[in-house]
């Protein structure tokens, strides 16, 4: 019979009797018993399951050697997994981060569209007041124009009456007789007595302008310029 390589006999060797009764008034004989070499075949089995209690550590060693190896390789995935759980937890925040900036940026470039508007809706308001006040000065040219246009027409008009009608006339006689075209030019105007001089007294701005006289049946004209202080 074999047995994890281990032949064992058929049948076991018998014990050898003992008398139990005589062991104890026997010393030589249970000396011989004590002493007497073991079989060889339990011998065998303890050793083979000494070898196999040593193997069965053997295997135990290296499942707890393999099992704190997988802990180790476990406590490193789990870092490494909690170190990619803090990379995705930055990421989440950087791109967070980044979404408020991007709401932020959108905020002021609406902002500053707004602006833009108002600014170009403020510009344009100035424009239209600007040409308001352009056509006012235009219409204000215009009527000074108009005016300026209107004062020569009446100052034509003043110089055609006062050549039509003199303010005085000189008939030459002896003493020569005046004929004023106005009371007031009497009061206002002196004529020599040969009547060649026509002089104006206490002479005022308002004076000024065109005059004609008609001497001895000729109309003379002249212009009365007025000046308030002497250059």
């Amino acid at each position: 019979l074999v047995f994890c390589g281990i032949r064992l006999p058929r049948t076991p060797a018998p014990a050898p009797a003992v008398n139990l009764a005589g062991l104890a008034c026997d010393p030589s004989l249970l000396h011989a018993l004590w002493t007497a070499p073991p079989s060889d075949t339990p011998r065998k089995l303890m050793d083979f399951w000494a070898e196999m209690w040593a193997f069965w550590a053997e295997i135990m060693d290296f499942w707890a050697e393999t099992l704190q190896f997988w802990a180790e390789i476990t406590d490193f995935c789990a870092e490494t997994l909690q170190f990619w759980a803090e990379i995705t937890d930055f990421w989440a925040e950087m791109l967070q981060f980044r979404a408020e900036i991007t709401d932020f940026w959108a905020e002021t470039l609406q902002f500053w569209a707004e602006i833009t508007d108002f600014c170009a809706e403020t510009l344009q308001f100035w424009a239209e007041v600007m040409d308001f006040w352009a056509e006012i000065k235009n219409f204000w040219a215009e009527m000074l124009i108009f005016r300026a246009e209107v004062t020569d027409f009446w100052a034509e008009i003043k110089d055609f009456w006062a050549e039509i009608d003199p303010i005085v006339t000189v008939v030459f006689q002896s003493p020569p007789r005046l004929i004023f075209f106005e009371d007031k030019f009497k009061t206002r105007f002196v004529v020599s007595e040969n009547g060649h001089t026509l002089s104006i007294p206490r002479l005022r701005m308002e004076d000024a302008g065109t005059y004609s006289v008609n001497i001895n049946r000729k109309t003379f004209t002249f212009t009365l310029q007025v000046f308030s202080r002497c250059f």
